[in-house]
């Protein structure tokens, strides 16, 4: 049997002999016998495989055995680089050479890769990553690949398939990102397969947060795809930055994000990996899907048999951990939402000390939002998560617009500028009723901010969304410190022009009737002056007809009432759902 044991497991999977839970089981076995057991062995005792399986896998390991020898890196460099790159530390390299002596003791002779790769250590990807990274020239510069009709300048960052290099296009004379299929994987079909599957599915869409593709083919033995050049980050480096994000920009990432996938969903497009990783963002601000290496195209799915999964096991869907072949844009959703949760809370929905661990989470273990979190996120933005990541994919959004109509009144609510209610100072009935109006407004969310006349100030009136001026009858005249708002108000036509208005009375004495309603005209019609929208419906109380002193009223109910109309007024606008026009405001007496 070949002594590079992973290898072995690994083919038995692609063969679909064995799942994933069955060689995670065999591998736990092998670590704790020493010297290690093959793994083979293991698997024909536990009766995963059979005798004839094995050699099956043993002819196809044969085949494979030059290509696994043609990347190994001398065992001085290795034990260098594999601690330098944080792969493993030196304890672990100190204890697999020992391994290596022991086996060179039993006329086994194994390189330090092959031990640590037995171990399962390092992969195989990372030892090939190892060996190309090491080919460096004397003067210390690295050598770029050769693509006709672009002139490299640096390499951005590298990957498990391949490298993406900063390059000019020389016919465009502009930037673009080159990403080029690592040399030793240009002979694998599947990651051929799968590197040709990212450039089409790009090349079918042309949106504003979906990284655009430019050029793909093959150049000098190199496969190599061209696309749009992002001068940003990813929201996983901003996320190694900042542990968190803020709820505002969470949503903002997931709503662009989620505008991507509906364009691509359109155009029969899963991207299937949907992660921190995987979404960028530029300078501007705006998110960009990529790496859409394992995107389902057209209801024609190259990458994946039946019964085998893709994509990253932290933010995978039920159905792809299952390994069905059905998956739909619901998938995406499941995966937007996992990624969701990470940047709000800082850790992953779900964890395991390996794959399968995590995939039998995502199956069975009931999604958890920590209640520390839930208060500083709200309740609508933990029921947006959890519909999002529904075990059961007919719970959750059916499309991306679903998800989106939802998004845009969330973040309204956010990002909606406050209610400024100036009621006259030492008038405990006018006080009453501007705290029933922020009642109202509450109840969507909004927020709301109270100050007497005589403490109000040019800028609270300035960054006010909406303002409510209240006024009481307690004599003919509106009150000093609130005809001094109205001044204020006025002093800055352009900062009030379509503000939302509204005003209120506390009371009027039965034997003059008529005040509360001069009144009302008086602040209605600075309000109008200035090219304020007065949205509002005055009768009753607000008519100045009632004394309010009980909450329960019909009279307590329209203040309510008047400040929940408000709040959605201005959600609507923030969300761009309707154009308001300037109203009259009626008043009875």
């Amino acid at each position: 049997m070949a002594s590079l044991d992973p290898f072995f497991g690994q083919i038995a999977i692609q063969k679909q002999l064995i799942n994933l839970e069955q060689l995670d089981e065999c591998l736990r076995l092998q670590k704790r016998t020493y010297p290690p057991r093959r793994i083979g062995e293991i698997l024909v005792e536990k009766k995963y495989l059979k005798l004839e399986n094995v050699e099956e896998i043993l002819v196809v390991q044969e085949k494979q055995k030059g290509k696994e020898d043609s990347v190994l890196v001398d065992d001085e460099s290795l034990e260098k680089n594999v601690i330098a790159k944080g792969y493993v530390s030196q304890r672990q390299v100190k204890d697999a050479k020992k391994v290596q002596e022991t086996l060179h003791q039993q006329g086994k002779e194994l390189s330090l890769g092959e031990v640590l790769i037995s171990r399962r250590l390092i992969t195989l990807t990372q030892l090939k990553r190892l060996r190309a990274e090491g080919e460096i020239e004397e003067g210390g510069e690295e050598k770029f690949p050769e693509i006709e009709g672009y002139a490299i300048e640096k390499k951005i960052r590298k990957g498990g398939m391949g490298t993406v290099y900063m390059s000019r296009q020389i016919s465009m004379d502009r930037i673009v990102a080159l990403k080029v299929l690592a040399p030793e994987l240009a002979d694998d079909k599947t990651y051929v397969e799968r590197f040709v599957t990212e450039a089409k599915a790009v090349a079918q869409l042309n949106h504003e947060n979906i990284v655009a593709g430019i050029d793909a083919g093959q150049s000098k033995g190199y496969y190599f795809f061209a696309m749009e050049f992002i001068n940003g980050e990813t929201i996983l480096e901003v996320m190694r930055r900042e542990k968190t994000l803020s709820v505002p920009f969470a949503l903002m990432v997931t709503y662009q994000t989620t505008k991507a996938l509906e364009h691509a969903a359109k155009h029969n497009i899963i991207h299937r990996d949907i992660k921190p990783g995987n979404i960028m963002m530029n300078q501007l601000g705006v998110i960009k899907l990529c790496d859409l290496g394992f995107a389902k195209v057209s209801n024609i799915d190259l990458l994946t048999k039946k019964g085998t999964t893709l994509g990253t096991p932290y933010y995978m869907s039920p159905e792809q951990c299952r390994g069905l072949d059905d998956i739909d844009t619901r998938s995406d959703i499941y995966s937007l939402g996992a990624t969701l949760y990470h940047v709000l809370i800082g850790r992953v929905p779900f964890t395991g000390k390996t794959a399968s661990e995590i995939l039998k989470k995502h199956l069975v273990e009931d999604l958890v939002i920590p209640q520390e979190y839930r208060a500083a996120m709200g309740e609508q933005v933990c029921h947006i998560i959890e519909r999002m990541m529904a075990k059961n994919r007919e719970d959750r959004y059916e499309t991306p617009r679903a998800l989106l109509d939802e998004l845009e009144a969330v973040m309204a609510r956010f990002q909606a500028p406050k209610i400024l209610i100036v009621y006259p100072t030492g008038c405990f009935a006018a006080n009453d009723i501007a705290l029933l109006i922020a009642e109202g407004a509450y109840i969507e969310g909004i927020k709301v901010e109270l100050v007497k006349g005589e403490d109000v100030t040019a800028d609270q009136l300035i960054q006010a969304g909406a303002i409510t001026i209240g006024s009481s009858t307690a004599s003919s005249n509106l009150s000093s410190d609130i005809r001094g708002a109205l001044e204020i108000m006025t002093r800055f036509p352009n900062d009030m022009r379509s503000k939302l208005g509204a005003a209120f009375v506390a009371h009027t004495p039965p034997n003059k009737p008529i005040v509360g309603s001069q009144q009302l005209h008086t602040i209605l019609q600075v309000m109008m002056d200035l090219g304020m929208l007065v949205k509002a419906n005055f009768d009753g109380v607000l008519a100045g007809q009632k004394i309010l002193d009980d909450p329960e009223s019909e009279e307590a109910e329209k203040c309510r009432r008047l400040g929940h109309e408000l709040a959605l007024t201005i959600l609507h606008i923030t969300a761009g759902k309707q154009t308001i026009n300037r109203a009259s405001m009626k008043a009875t007496s």
